[in-house]
């Protein structure tokens, strides 16, 4: 191997054409490199076929982390676990290796899929969101099963049909158990089983808060604290379990854009009473879960005085 061989051929026809001649070269006869692939992963419950790509008349050994492996002769080894693998190939005194390093296949662990209660008995779950993705892989080398057991996952057997992974019904607190499908090799399914939770937040209600009512000051420039509004809103529920954040209008409480940013001051002129303000409550622990409430704020003008005119009083009269 890795050295340079030349092939003097010389053909006499005897300036005869009638007498041709040929020569026939075996393809693959010049092959004097094993090549195994580039390194790759695999996962518990697969195998990865290697094959070092050479011609006939060869005879092979193999090793797996330099032991060598018992009856592995051919010219082709299915790997079942990781490790570094290396084929021998020898033709009379030419000797011919290469190797390859099979590592073990890691994901990112999937998701819990929150919905938000709506007071239904089932929610429609997407499933899908747990995709290859999810896990760090490619949809074109891995598919995910989906399975409502772990007995299942674990046998593979009635694994939630793909029909219904879009929309899949539950009444939630459901855990549901995966396995990987390695498509690109042979459909292998991987051993291990991964879950995620199915979950619904907790139901909680507001209560709409009374109007706030202030008086308008000499500056003009009076405050509201719009604060004074989060207990009654929540009625006795824990406030640490939500966020509450206030807004000029239903559209930017509803997106939960532009809140006001001060409102434990929020300054409201009598030009502009009254306004309405907009309370949003939303789940602490799953934005996406809120409700809205409103009120206004009026601000009254300083009551008209009389001005009333000095006295004079005497005290002592002659």
């Amino acid at each position: 191997p890795n050295r340079t061989y030349r092939i003097n051929l010389a053909i006499g026809d005897y300036l005869d054409s009638n007498y041709d001649s040929a020569v026939f070269i075996n393809g693959g006869s010049f092959i004097t490199s094993a090549n195994l692939g580039a390194d790759r992963t695999i996962c518990n419950g697969e195998t990865v076929a290697l094959n070092g790509g050479l011609g006939p008349g060869y005879s092979y050994s193999w090793t797996l982390n330099g032991t060598i492996i018992p009856g592995a002769t051919n010219a082709t080894y299915n790997a079942p676990q990781a490790g570094t693998y290396e084929v021998t190939a020898t033709l009379g005194g030419c000797v011919i290796t290469d190797e390859v390093i099979l590592t073990d296949l890691t994901t990112s662990t999937p998701r819990n899929i929150f919905l938000c209660n709506t007071g239904q008995a089932t929610y429609q779950y997407n499933l899908l969101q747990n995709d290859p993705a999810a896990f760090g892989l490619s949809a074109t080398d891995y598919s995910v099963i989906y399975y409502t057991s772990l007995a299942n996952a674990t046998a593979n057997t009635n694994p939630i049909p793909v029909a219904q992974l879009g929309s899949f019904n539950s009444a939630g607190n459901q855990t549901i158990y995966v396995r990987l499908r390695h498509t690109t090799n042979g459909n292998a399914i991987c051993t291990a089983v991964q879950s995620f939770q199915l979950l619904v937040s907790a139901p909680f209600a507001v209560t709409t808060p009374p109007n706030i009512r202030i008086c308008d000051n000499n500056a003009g420039n009076p405050t509201a604290n719009l604060l004074n509004q989060n207990p009654i809103i929540l009625g006795g529920q824990n406030p640490a379990n939500f966020n509450i954040s206030y807004y000029t209008s239903q559209a930017n409480a509803d997106s939960s854009s532009s809140p006001i940013a001060a409102p434990g001051a929020y300054p409201v002129t009598l030009a502009d009473s009254p306004i309405t303000i907009f309370a949003r409550i939303q789940d602490a622990t799953n934005p996406n879960c809120f409700k809205t409430v409103s009120f206004t704020v009026t601000v009254f003008p300083q009551p008209p005085v009389d001005s009333i005119a000095d006295v004079i009083e005497c005290s002592r009269y002659v």
